[in-house]
């Protein structure tokens, strides 16, 4: 696959094609991944393996409307997807190699040498884990082999340079209009007949989250003493707690006794609210796991840091039940006018973009349409830049974009002798490697196999 990517991805049309094939896929193409069998934890499966529910909580921690949503899951996607196609290419890093970069990261360290308080401090900030940082290491680390191996490997001819500079000085006139889904929002709200039929349907998508009660036991380097044997004893201690947890895995009590630990309880906790102890996503994710929420038995020791874990088990829990539809009335007629008004603008769009085909002009279908026509360039964010310099004349492209489309037209296209505009042979390597590894994560989209929880889309 690989080899076809590398054949096909030379040339201005790749770097400017590749953002666009992306971009159609995260705005339209996410919907037709819904469905499929998940367990309490997950949020997706991408090529069988789950994406955890404490990890899509993470990186949408100030999610507020749907779309930002759904953009943090297509960000999770893509990363699962990236890093199995890398993996079948033969791209790892090791354990030991990562836990050097923690170890030799200046930000970790006090007077040259790892800090673990600094350390502690640097992932509260962070929000994540040991294990977390660990795997966004272990990601950056595959992503930039990957990144180094195509850029070593382009070789840029000087007529190359020179045609890709000659494309860059020209000049182009154009017509545009944004389109955003506020819009085309129905006058009228949806009937109750509506709002009740669509409620039927996804109770599934309205349910009050589990509640949960909470034993846990913490184990701390600190409890070892400062000397050099004080890490080998921490982590005897964990395996020994690993295994005496596990060997009593319906109670705590005898783990408490054997390193005189305090057994700590919760209060009642909601799991959609990450906070307190479930602030932690490994915590979270265990708590949701069906080993430790169906079947009663302990958690696995889960590192908070490199000097502090815990284990945990569920007392007590209420499981979900539906909310009643007075409660969720008013999200469920928000919900169905924003179906109805991203209908009303797709309609809107696909007859523009089938007049333009029979000749008529933007400006005239904009007037016809009671939108506002702008022809400033410099206004348009770089991917609509990109889709229009590959553009031919007369052509009129429908752009998606992250709360909006834009239709676009090009009028003409002259070349602008004052151009000074020059691209290096490194400029392109890096464009070509950029399309290079666009279009291996486009192909790993086509053929991968992504379901997406639709449970995800209550939160």
């Amino acid at each position: 696959m690989l080899q076809n990517i590398r054949d096909n991805a030379h040339g201005w049309w790749t770097w400017v094609l590749v953002p666009i094939l992306i971009v159609l896929f995260a705005f339209w193409g996410i919907g037709n991944y819904l469905g499929g069998s998940f367990s309490q934890n997950s949020v997706a499966t991408v090529n069988g393996e789950d994406i955890p529910l404490s990890q899509f909580l993470l990186v949408n921690h100030q999610a507020v409307d749907q779309k930002t949503i759904m953009q943090s899951l297509q960000t999770l996607i893509n990363q699962a997807l990236l890093m199995d196609g890398l993996e079948n290419l033969g791209f790892s890093i090791s354990n030991e190699t990562v836990d050097q970069l923690i170890y030799q990261a200046p930000a970790f360290q006090v007077n040259g040498a790892f800090s673990t308080a600094s350390y502690q401090a640097a992932l509260r900030s962070l929000g994540e884990t040991t294990a977390e940082l660990r795997s966004s290491l272990k990601q950056t680390g595959m992503i930039n082999q990957f990144q180094n191996a195509l850029i070593s490997s382009q070789v840029v001819l000087p007529s190359e340079a020179m045609t890709e500079s000659a494309y860059a000085n020209l000049n182009r006139t154009i017509d545009y209009v944004v389109l955003n889904v506020n819009q085309f929002m129905p006058k009228v709200q949806p009937a109750d007949s509506a709002v009740s039929a669509y409620y039927l349907s996804h109770q599934s998508a309205y349910m009050t989250p589990y509640k949960v009660q909470l034993q846990y036991l913490t184990l701390s380097l600190s409890l070892f003493g400062k000397g050099p044997n004080a890490q080998a004893s921490y982590q005897a201690a964990l395996n020994q707690l690993a295994n005496v947890t596990f060997q009593n895995a319906h109670s705590l009590s005898n783990a408490a006794n054997t390193f005189h630990l305090n057994l700590q309880t919760t209060a009642w906790l909601n799991t959609d609210l990450s906070n307190g102890i479930l602030a932690t996503p490994a915590v979270l994710q265990a708590v949701l796991s069906d080993t430790v929420m169906k079947q009663g038995n302990n958690s696995n020791v889960i590192p908070i840091s490199p000097s502090e874990a815990i284990v945990l088990r569920v007392t007590d829990s209420q499981a979900p039940t539906v909310l009643p539809l007075s409660t969720v009335k008013k999200q469920i007629v928000e919900t169905l006018m924003i179906e109805q008004a991203t209908q009303n603008m797709t309609q809107t769009i696909d007859a523009m973009r089938s007049a333009a085909d029979q000749g008529q002009s933007l400006s005239q279908l904009a007037k016809l349409n009671g939108l506002s026509l702008q022809t400033q360039s410099q206004n348009l964010p770089p991917y609509v830049l990109s889709t229009m310099n590959s553009m031919a004349v007369g052509q009129i492209q429908a752009i998606p974009g992250s709360d909006n489309v834009i239709l676009l037209q090009v009028l003409s296209v002259t070349p602008n002798p004052q151009g000074k505009n020059q691209v290096s042979a490194e400029q392109i390597r890096g464009l070509w490697t950029e399309a290079e590894m666009g279009q291996f994560l486009f192909a790993l989209q086509a053929k991968g196999s992504i379901k997406i929880n639709p449970a995800i889309l209550k939160h």
